[in-house]
């Protein structure tokens, strides 16, 4: 067995443990089986007739109002895969470091940068990935805060192993402020574009398009996306950058570091997208 503990510290040695002497596990606090081999991992990844990714008891079904796509099975799940899968294949996702989350990346730099320090997930990584999910989606701009309300309400839920009702209650009434992304999808309802959400809606779609019941719910669930990059990226970014805070009282140092900080940016900005 193995506690959320021991997997948040320093998981690694556990997890060698575990294939050692029982390489599929029972986590109490997770209420989930972990699965540590490689072959067994590659089973349950590959076997659909025995292995599931559909939860029923899932708080997520309750905040996000629906079912999200990772929790569908079957054509459920290959009808909304389809019709956006494109939108994030590794030569649109190139298009999209240029065309959106460059010039995101550039623009919110120039806000922060002035203060002289900054908390690099809060202040940078997380507003260049929801402004730049934001647009790619088709909510624009204006609903970058949205997502990033939601992906901080839902990293809540995903880590409520004790599943505390308060927190779910508290997650759901943050959900529940969708104005701006409901007024998009009628928006895009109606007047279809190149977006992600128009092709949610209108792609592969004989006559009426998608319900908001099949829409909604998997916009919510993808706000996750735009909390994750930002801490994996903020953990590059002070990897690649990390001359630049040998003296936090000397702002010069981060320019002089400039290379470092742009490569890190760039790789944080690319997978925030």
């Amino acid at each position: 067995m193995v506690t959320i503990s021991e997997q948040e510290t320093d998981p690694y040695p556990a997890y060698a443990r575990l294939r050692r002497e029982e390489p599929v596990s029972w986590v109490p606090e997770a209420r989930q089986w972990l699965v540590t081999g490689w072959h067994d991992v590659h089973t349950v990844l590959t076997d659909t007739e025995r292995f599931t990714t559909d939860q029923p008891a899932s708080p997520m079904h309750g905040v996000c109002g629906g079912t999200p796509m990772l929790l569908r099975e079957g054509e459920s799940h290959q009808d909304v895969r389809e019709a956006f899968r494109h939108d994030y294949d590794a030569h649109r996702v190139n298009d999209y470091v240029d065309t959106i989350a460059r010039p995101v990346a550039h623009r919110v730099a120039d806000e922060v940068f002035p203060a002289g320090c900054a908390d690099l997930a809060a202040d940078y990584f997380e507003p260049v990935a929801a402004i730049a999910e934001a647009t790619l989606l088709g909510v624009g701009p204006g609903g970058a805060d949205t997502l990033r309300r939601w992906g901080q309400a839902l990293t809540k839920v995903a880590n409520n192993f004790g599943r505390d009702p308060a927190v779910d209650t508290e997650a759901a009434a943050v959900m529940a402020d969708d104005a701006a992304v409901t007024a998009a999808v009628q928006r895009l309802r109606e007047q279809p574009d190149g977006s992600v959400i128009s092709h949610l809606l209108h792609a592969n779609r004989r006559g009426e398009a998608q319900a908001d019941a099949d829409v909604l719910p998997v916009l919510k669930h993808i706000a996750l996306s735009v909390i994750e990059p930002a801490w994996l990226d903020s953990g590059g970014a002070v990897v690649g950058a990390g001359p630049a805070r040998r003296d936090p009282r000397r702002p010069d140092t981060a320019r002089r570091c400039g290379g470092a900080v742009r490569s890190a940016c760039w790789a944080g900005a690319r997978h925030g997208t």
